[in-house]
């Protein structure tokens, strides 16, 4: 064990905290943030969600448009079971 208790110093940021925990949550974090905003886009009518879409477009790019698209199709199949 090192001097500050952990059994490995690279796993802990400058806060002490550990990168990986921080990771896991990040990680967590954001893809609970794309689920509730897939979420409301499925709400919108028709001409919201494509003004939604084109601001996406303008505002995070063409990449980040498309995993939006693609985060709706699979909430919408979540909601709507077979």
């Amino acid at each position: 064990m090192s001097r500050t208790g952990r059994l490995f110093d690279d796993e802990t940021d400058e806060s002490g905290g550990s990168s990986v925990e921080g990771k896991i949550e990040e990680d967590t974090t954001e893809r609970h943030r794309r689920e509730c905003e897939a979420r409301h886009v499925m709400k919108l009518v028709h001409l919201a969600r494509r003004a939604h879409y084109a601001g996406v477009r303008k505002q995070r790019g063409e990449a980040a448009l498309k995993e939006l698209i693609a985060e709706v199709n699979r909430q919408w199949v979540l909601a709507n079971p077979i």
